[in-house]
């Protein structure tokens, strides 16, 4: 019912416009004919009069050539005030402009038997005669086809002429050609209606087709917005997630430092590895916007697999010994030309996958050459996944057997991400399942990949975090100088405070821009380093307040820019910025070692 509608609805809507373009149609293909029909009746009327002698043909063709010049004139009228441009939108209604000099000129063609053939005429004039009056009709056809009425208004008046004076002529010739006449014009007749029919047709296709591409266009746009508006509110809704959590990962590790040897330690250990859980799963939503947003870039070189193996097993290990399962590897003596970090990260994120839903059993992680690829495969012995899953396994936040969307089991992007690092990596991904008896994902890569260079190589921004180091491995014998913290939440600053407090000697806590310059002008021989977040309160973003920092203290001071910020364009603008950026929540430590490397190679 709803087809039947929208055909109903397509049909009353087009139907105006039909007839506009078919008037489009017949003023284009009229003005192509005036030029044959101006010689048509010149050389009707020169052989004419070689025939019979008459100087009469010559009268006639004077007058048919006024007629002719009236619809040429109508035509040039026509193209200056509607030009090809904007025809189609404002087409001439004035069509009696158009069809009171046609049918002059067909009266004047159809009086051509009667004013071209004398009293007494030869077989010869009337073969003659024929052919001109048969000619002209036929070739008249696509020309007056595309307006019905026009196909009237041009044929009677030919078929009435040549039939009505061969009837004249009488005699069973006479009669024979008359009756020949009438049956020729009405087949041409005939044929123009059914061209007429066939234009009717075409138009109405090609504007279906339009109105058609019109919808999908829009559809297509209203999903662009709300893509564009799902991706601002995830954005939004992740920096503003991102700033608690990251006062709470800083808060959490100044506990668990300074409740050393205090009987409420391990509740503070448990409070860490639980704000940094929530970190995790963050980050991973931040490598997501990271791809997309063109900021990983494939750095390719010859990796030796075991290394490769060696990782993961580190990684991995552990939890899969947690939880007796077996974490084995086979193919380590290859070597692959790829970016070892991104193929890394994509078969950590498949081996964090199978872990997560692996109960007993274990894992195989092979190596094995194809031609000219390597396949890496992640093998299972899980509980395997039913078909109806497969197609949707790679989108995001998609999860098969997760609907309590219980935190440990994340958040459903892994597969997500396996699947645009592998873009990158010119590789490409596959699975196969068997409910109940495991899983198999692998990724195929080319032995050689090509080099990027357009884009500096960024870290891994604490994915893949060595283990954090303490104080007295950071090689602190003593307080740093004065550091200079800007982030407009006044949680952070506080959290900041009291975490980097024992490191240095002051640390000055600013939710304002005019508040740091105050700080810079007044401590500016001081101050050592600057944290700045990039998105602060006033007009300006962090990048920018570095830069009036530093012209305020006359020097470039070292600064950190921070951000929570997962929104593809505004993490590509950080990365670009020139300063060492890091996503919240970073880990404490990460952060306290960045500071320390960044002041010592200032040194160095």
């Amino acid at each position: 019912m709803s087809g039947m509608l929208l055909d109903k609805f397509l049909f009353e809507s087009h139907e105006s416009e039909v007839n506009q373009r078919l008037l489009h149609l017949l003023v284009k293909q009229g003005l192509t004919t005036i030029p044959l029909a101006f010689v048509a009746g010149l050389i009707t009327a020169c052989v004419f009069y070689l025939s019979t002698g008459m100087l009469r043909s010559f009268i006639w063709m004077g007058v048919l050539q006024i007629a002719q010049a009236t619809r040429l004139y109508y035509f040039w009228g026509n193209r200056r005030k509607y030009p090809e441009s904007s025809i189609l939108a404002a087409q001439p209604q004035d069509i009696w402009q158009y069809s009171i000099p046609l049918c002059a000129v067909a009266v004047i063609w159809g009086l051509a038997p009667w004013v071209l053939l004398p009293a007494t005429i030869s077989t010869e004039q009337d073969a003659l005669m024929c052919v001109v009056m048969f000619g002209m009709m036929a070739g008249s056809v696509p020309s007056v086809a595309p307006w019905r009425p026009v196909i009237g208004i041009w044929f009677v008046p030919l078929i009435f002429g040549v039939f009505s004076r061969f009837a004249w002529q009488g005699g069973m010739v006479g009669w024979a050609l008359a009756v020949v006449s009438l049956v020729f014009g009405v087949t041409m007749v005939t044929f123009a209606l059914n061209q007429h029919r066939m234009y009717v047709e075409v138009i109405r296709a090609v504007l279906d087709k339009e109105a058609m591409n019109g919808l999908l266009l829009d559809q297509s746009r209203r999903l662009q917005a709300l893509y564009k508006e799902r991706v601002r509110f995830f954005a939004s809704a992740n920096h503003d997630l991102r700033q608690p959590v990251y006062a709470l990962t800083l808060l959490s590790a100044t506990l668990q430092r300074d409740l050393t040897g205090h009987p409420l330690h391990p509740i503070a250990q448990r409070l860490v590895q639980a704000t940094q859980a929530i970190g995790q799963m963050l980050n991973s939503m931040l490598e997501l916007s990271r791809i997309d947003a063109g900021a990983v870039q494939a750095f390719p070189a010859d990796v030796p697999v075991h290394k490769l193996f060696e990782r993961l097993h580190q990684f991995f290990g552990p939890t899969a010994e947690a939880n007796s399962l077996g974490l084995r590897f086979r193919g380590g003596n290859l070597w692959v030309n790829t970016d070892a970090e991104l193929l890394l990260r994509t078969l950590s994120n498949l081996v964090d996958n199978a872990l997560k839903h692996t109960h007993e059993g274990g894992l195989l992680v092979t190596a094995q050459t194809r031609g000219e690829r390597i396949r890496f495969s992640v093998w299972d012995t899980g509980m395997g996944i039913d078909s109806e899953h497969f197609s949707h396994l790679f989108d995001e936040f998609y999860q098969v057997d997760n609907p309590q969307r219980d935190r440990t089991k994340g958040l459903g992007i892994g597969l997500a991400i396996v699947k645009r690092l592998a873009k990158l990596l010119n590789a490409t991904v596959g699975m196969k399942s068997r409910l109940g008896k495991g899983s198999v994902f692998w990724v195929d890569l080319p032995k050689r990949m090509q080099a990027s260079t357009d884009m500096e190589k960024t870290g891994n921004f604490g994915l893949f975090q060595s283990p954090e180091k303490s104080d007295q491995s950071l090689g602190l014998s003593h307080k740093l100088a004065e550091i200079l913290v800007l982030d407009d939440e006044e949680a952070n600053t506080d959290a900041l405070k009291a975490w980097l407090q024992p490191y240095f000697s002051v640390v000055h806590t600013t939710t304002r821009l005019s508040q740091a310059l105050d700080v810079a002008t007044q401590s500016a021989g001081k101050l050592s380093i600057m944290l700045v977040d990039f998105r602060l309160a006033d007009t300006q973003d962090g990048i920018e307040a570095v830069r009036i920092l530093r012209e305020a203290v006359g020097h470039p001071i070292p600064a950190l820019l921070m951000t929570g910020d997962t929104d593809p364009k505004r993490v590509k603008q950080a990365l670009n910025s020139g300063l060492q950026v890091f996503f919240k929540p970073v880990m404490p430590q990460q952060l306290l070692r960045a500071i320390v490397d960044l002041l010592t190679s200032k040194l160095d």
